[in-house]
């Protein structure tokens, strides 16, 4: 039987025959089967992929989490340095007029030295915190801000480094004397009393009345400051 579909008598639907038999049920279950025995290695590799996925993602969350306990256990008054002496310290001023800095010119007082570059973001970022500790604590006895400004390896001239030291300074309005380690005496001291090969950017320690480290900070992370503040107070008490 024919019926026309539209306007156009040509198009037409061709209605099934009453006398046609019907797919039977084991026939559906049997193309059911066919179609899940095909999906079944696409299933079977999506739950792998996404078995991996989070394997890798578990690791990466432990392997983070052991390094950040390394390195705060490696840290502050934590550090492999504390307790060891100082053995040298040799300071150059970026300003003519200044007088160098020689560890037994630190005899007898707390001191903070911050190791740090303009060409270094970190120090960038830590910079206004350490000029927040510098003007907190100068008015205190017993207690010397030393502050040293460090070229990007060899590449920059000592009058590079001066006056893009000074520019930065005037950028931010500060004036308190800035060093520099020309010869790399100091910061050959601050590694090996680290156990290390090379120096990070930026590096503070402390040192107490005796020259001796009580902490060591590497890197910049937020609230590095506040275990400064305490060290220092701890130390002028």
């Amino acid at each position: 039987m024919i019926f026309a579909v539209g306007n156009d008598p040509n198009e037409s639907v061709k209605m099934p025959d009453k006398n046609q038999p019907m797919a039977s049920t084991d026939e559906y279950s049997r193309f059911a089967s066919d179609r899940e025995r095909k999906e079944l290695p696409l299933v079977r590799m999506r739950t792998r992929r996404l078995w991996i996925l989070g394997t890798v993602l578990l690791l990466l969350v432990v392997v983070y989490a052991n390094v950040k306990k390394r390195v705060a256990l490696n840290s502050g008054e934590g550090h492999v340095a504390v307790g060891k002496r100082l053995s040298r310290i040799k300071l150059t001023p970026l300003k003519e007029d200044g007088c160098s800095i020689y560890l037994e010119n630190l005899a007898g007082r707390v001191a903070l030295i911050n190791f740090w570059g303009t060409w270094c973001y970190p120090c960038r970022v830590e910079f206004p915190s350490m000029v927040a500790i510098q003007r907190e604590f100068s008015t205190q006895a017993g207690f010397q801000f030393v502050s040293v400004s460090c070229k990007q390896e060899d590449v920059m001239s000592n009058a590079t480094l001066r006056a893009t030291t000074t520019q930065f300074l005037d950028s931010l309005h500060v004036s308190f004397p800035v060093f520099a380690d020309l010869e790399q005496i100091t910061r050959s001291a601050v590694a090996e009393a680290s156990e290390e090969n090379g120096f990070s950017y930026p590096t503070t320690l402390i040192l107490d009345r005796d020259g001796v480290i009580r902490g060591v900070w590497q890197g910049y992370r937020e609230g590095i400051d506040e275990e400064m503040r305490r060290t220092i107070s701890s130390l002028l008490d």
